[in-house]
């Protein structure tokens, strides 16, 4: 969804559809725009990948994190998916933490947009975590790398870093079908089985996030920053 208003509606449909039993179990965040052109914005002007791939999850979690709070045993999960992009900083995808000044910065080359985006996810998912540990599970999972259409628009220079990277670390490319699969494992794996913040390849494989998480200065800017972004559309 590349426009937030239309995000808060959808948050509103879900909490309308959980009203009667009062909370939500399981949020997975999964939408996301790949290799978008760039030139454009969003509807609120940020860069495509950033409006949709972050902003619009944010905005999300903070329109449902009470209902997700409020599931039976403080079981709520919330599941991100992301990608191998989010740790390429060392090919100069994305040489820092994210700097919430760029996000409008509709002339970033794609590859550095959409790694990016995804860096940001991952650092916002670790604070989500630390700030919500006793009543919440947080848990950004890589499904490999899967052979869909998003894939194939990418340029002959990213497919080949995708290539050699999914060869190198997963055995190469995947089907949709094996790729669901770490969807299911972070969906039911036993909380006292998993860390909440952490990042997990196929198959429920604890790997590295990016090479900031343990940058808690750039989580804490990003939190508060994306926290007063989001906040003029999280009204209920």
């Amino acid at each position: 969804m590349s426009s937030l208003s239309a995000v808060r509606n959808a948050a509103r449909f879900v909490l309308e559809a959980v009203a009667e039993p009062g909370h939500l179990n399981i949020l997975i965040l999964n939408a996301g725009l790949v290799f978008a052109q760039s030139g454009g914005t969003t509807a609120e002007g940020y860069e495509p990948h950033m409006g949709v791939n972050y902003m619009a999850n944010a905005l999300l979690i903070r329109m449902l994190l009470p209902a997700l709070k409020r599931a039976p045993g403080r079981n709520g999960r919330v599941v991100l998916v992301s990608s191998i992009a989010a740790r390429l900083a060392w090919l100069g995808l994305e040489t820092g933490p994210p700097d919430p000044a760029k996000f409008k910065d509709a002339k970033t080359p794609i590859g550095r947009s959409y790694a990016r985006s995804k860096v940001a996810g991952v650092l916002y998912a670790i604070e989500l975590a630390k700030r919500n540990q006793d009543d919440l599970t947080v848990l950004v999972i890589h499904p490999g790398i899967v052979d869909t259409p998003g894939t194939a628009k990418a340029s002959l220079l990213h497919r080949t870093v995708l290539y050699i990277f999914g060869l190198l670390l997963y055995g190469g490319y995947t089907t949709p079908e094996d790729g669901c699969k770490n969807y299911l494992w972070a969906c039911m794996a036993k909380r006292e089985t998993v860390e909440s913040g952490g990042f997990y390849g196929p198959v429920g494989r604890r790997e590295k996030g990016t090479w900031h998480d343990g940058n808690e200065a750039a989580r804490k800017v990003l939190w508060e920053w994306t926290e007063r972004e989001v906040e003029v559309y999280a009204e209920v």
